[in-house]
Formats: structure tokens, sequence, C-alpha cells
């Protein structure tokens, strides 16, 4: 979505900030460069497989995402290392107290891309091995799923795979298409995480991957595709993951994982520095700062807006005045020139 940052200020003439997602970038290409006497305008890139040869916008001062995300190929904006990844809320962190009741959590959408059915077939091998662990599995629920980009068949599967007794130690929860995620609060995700053993995604290819992200926040140890693109294993290593190569064998990681769990070691308070908004915002205003003083400019120190980040800079915050009818229904992407039209109304009072 498009993020203001910053306001420009009439009575100084000081420039302000704003960010628009790499999926607005056909809607801002058309905007004169007189946009850039008034503020600077970044792009955050939240992708992965189609955003290795980026091109800098005529009107673009800096982007925000870190190399594995995004790479240009030709002159390179200001960057900005961080992802929406690196404004996780600071209750995602480990918590001693609570007990582990999961083996195995996933959080995922069910698109294809995110390899639910091999998730389960993975499970299924699993008991069928004799290792009965207990497993979560959260998924939220999209107006728009069709069965050639979503598994619709999600429920059925699962109630076909696995005996009742079965689903006694895994656990599905569908969430409603009415709320997605919004069903479900990121601290009940975190408590989730924080009474789990270890972390599993399945895809190929993330952006920034932020549930890997909070899910190691929380302490846990990550298995994921050794080969997944994107940022998704910027942080991971041999002591904090299990990184597997064949699709056909990811039980086997399961079973290393668990039964090496004592000797996985996540180092959360580096992560910490690295992913939570209460270590990263001041690291952030030094990045403006920086950029301001390249452009000859002085920045006040002052933003607005900094409250959940990790929502707002992938278009996943929807209570936004530009947020309307006239939006693709699911984020609040600026794909419309009503919206437009809001937008640049806020931009300028």
């Amino acid at each position: 979505m498009a993020h203001i940052f910053k306001k420009y200020n009439k009575n100084n003439n000081q420039k302000g900030i704003f960010v628009i997602t790499h999926k607005e970038i056909g809607m801002f290409e058309s905007l004169p460069k007189k946009i850039k006497d008034y503020y600077y305008m970044g792009v955050h890139y939240g992708s992965a497989s189609h955003l290795q040869g980026a091109t800098k916008m005529h009107i673009q001062d800096f982007s925000m995402g870190r190399e594995s995300t995004v790479k240009f190929i030709d002159k390179e904006p200001f960057r900005i290392p961080y992802n929406s990844r690196a404004f996780t809320p600071e209750y995602y962190k480990e918590n001693p107290e609570i007990p582990k009741y999961w083996d195995i959590i996933n959080v995922s959408r069910n698109a294809h891309v995110k390899r639910l059915d091999t998730f389960l077939h993975s499970i299924r091998k699993l008991y069928d091995s004799g290792n009965k662990y207990k497993v979560l599995l959260v998924v939220p629920s999209s107006t728009n799923e069709q069965p050639d980009t979503h598994l619709v068949d999600i429920i059925k599967m699962y109630q076909q795979m696995f005996t009742r007794k079965e689903r006694e130690f895994f656990t599905l929860m569908r969430l409603s298409s009415e709320l997605g995620f919004l069903g479900i609060s990121p601290r009940t995700i975190a408590y989730f995480y924080q009474s789990s053993k270890i972390f599993c995604l399945l895809s190929s290819a993330e952006g920034e991957s932020r549930v890997i992200h909070e899910a190691l926040l929380c302490g846990l140890p990550v298995v994921c595709y050794a080969g997944l693109l994107g940022g998704g294993r910027d942080y991971l290593n041999e002591t904090n993951s299990v990184q597997f190569r064949d699709y056909n064998h990811i039980h086997n990681s399961f079973i290393k994982a668990i039964s090496g769990y004592d000797k996985l070691k996540v180092e959360s308070d580096f992560l910490s520095e690295e992913l939570r908004e209460d270590r990263t915002l001041p690291k952030l205003k030094k990045y403006f700062s920086d950029l301001y003083k390249e452009n000859s400019d002085t920045f006040d120190n002052n933003l607005i807006n900094v409250d959940e980040l990790s929502l707002r800079l992938p278009a996943h915050y929807l209570d936004l005045p530009w947020n309307t009818e006239h939006g693709n229904g699911q984020t609040a992407d600026i794909c419309s020139k009503e919206q437009m039209r809001i937008f640049m109304g806020e931009l300028m009072k």
C-alpha cells in the first residue's frame, strides 16, 4: 500500500516521505517529477521471483528490501535494507514460561505456492513411520480462492487422509474467508509459536517471509526447502534450521529437527536487533537521515504512522481513507484512479 512516513511541511518546505509497494509501481509511474519537490518516494519490495532484475522508477529516491529480495539491473536507488519483517511487533519473542504443546507449527495461506498438499502428505508419512507428533496448521481463507491457484479442498483432504484418532494430534485451523488472518490476532499467533517446538514452511520461493522470522524471534528452529528463493533463508544456518533438498523426504527432516531439538539454537537476541520494531525503528530513522543528507537536506527525526509497520508496508493494513470499494478487496494497494486521487489529497493536506 502507499504509506506516508512524513508529511510535507509547508511552513519550512521540508520534504515528506512516502513509500509504495512494488505492486503499485504501474499506478505511480505517471506521476510528474514535480512530486520530488515535496516528497522522497520509495518502493517496498516484498516478493521474490520477479524482483531480481528490478528497474528504478524515474521518481524513486529509495528502496526498502535486502538484496536477497530485490536487485536492480541499472542504477540502484538509495537502499534501506529493511522489509516489513524488520518491524515485527515486540511480543514475538521467546517465552520459556509457556509450555511446548505442539511439536510442529505451519502458518500458511492455502495458495498452491505454499505446498500445503505436500505438507499433509509429509505428516501422513510421519504418522505412518510411528511418529505421532502434535501438529498445528493455521490456514486463513480468502474470498478469491480458485482451484487453479489455491488448495480449496484442504479440509476434505485432511479428513480423508487422517483418522479421527490422528486428528487428535493434528489440528487444522481454517480461518473464515470473511476475516482471513484478521480472524486471529497476531498476539495469538505469537502464542502458538511460543507453544511449539519447530516451525515449517514448504514454499520454494518467498519474498521477505515474515512467518519464518516471526517464528525465529519466538525461538523456533525452522524446517524449510534448502533452495528457497528470496529472503526466507537470510538468517537461517545449520544451528537454527533443518533444510531439506527432496520434497519426498520432508518427514525425515521433521524427525531430525524434533529429535535434535535440544541441540538446535536460535540466537533470538541477535535477531531481535535485526527484526523487532522496538530495535529497528531508531535504525530506520538513521537511514532516512542519511537519505536527506545525501540530498543536501536535513531530517528532523520525526515520523508518523509507524505503528504496525509489519502490516502497513505490504498493504495488509486496511483502515485507510484510500482503501475503498475501488480497490482489489484484499489489500490496501492503490489500483484505481479514485484511490490515487484520495491518496494524493492526503499527501498534500
